[in-house]
């Protein structure tokens, strides 16, 4: 695992981006309105493969509404 310093120079920086060819988005959005959108398409288009990760509270949140959703479809 890379040891990053967020302090470090942009010489630093550019040199590990050169290195990397995957990242992973927090928050990366299907909307072409948000940056993290264009944000995602770019970094496409430069040859990086990039994964979308969602908040945990989205996920618990999606889990909860499906789980609601399903209970509710078998009451009668």
């Amino acid at each position: 695992m890379l040891d990053i310093d967020f302090d470090d120079s942009d010489e630093k920086l550019r040199d590990i981006l050169e290195k990397s060819s995957v990242i992973a988005m927090v928050g990366e959005s299907n909307d072409h309105y948000y940056s993290s959108y264009q944000v995602a398409q770019y970094l496409k288009q430069m040859g990086y493969t990039v994964y979308p990760v969602l908040s945990p509270l989205i996920l618990w949140t999606c889990f909860v509404i499906r789980r609601t959703s399903a209970g509710l479809s078998t009451r009668q």
